[in-house]
């Protein structure tokens, strides 16, 4: 009956960039762990989030995972390239 957490987050797709850091927000449900790139975020009490994320030259893979207490996961995964 309870599924994976809600997760949507911005960048919305792939994208290419010139920037060392891109900042990756979104929104998720409440009390939920939520990581990107295996580093714990905080979540606020309205689901927000946001990192900056260094970006390596060349291909950068961001990866953000929702678990809830049920351990029910979603994650999503942007490929970002810096120029």
């Amino acid at each position: 009956l309870i599924g994976p957490p809600t997760l949507v987050i911005e960048p919305k797709e792939d994208i290419i960039t010139k920037d060392e850091t891109i900042l990756i927000k979104g929104r998720t449900d409440n009390r939920i762990d939520l990581t990107i790139n295996g580093e714990n975020v905080y979540v606020g009490s309205n689901g927000g989030f946001s990192k900056d994320v260094q970006l390596a030259a060349g291909l950068n893979v961001v990866e953000v995972k929702a678990i809830n207490n049920f351990g029910k996961i979603s994650k999503i995964v942007r490929q970002i390239f810096r120029e």
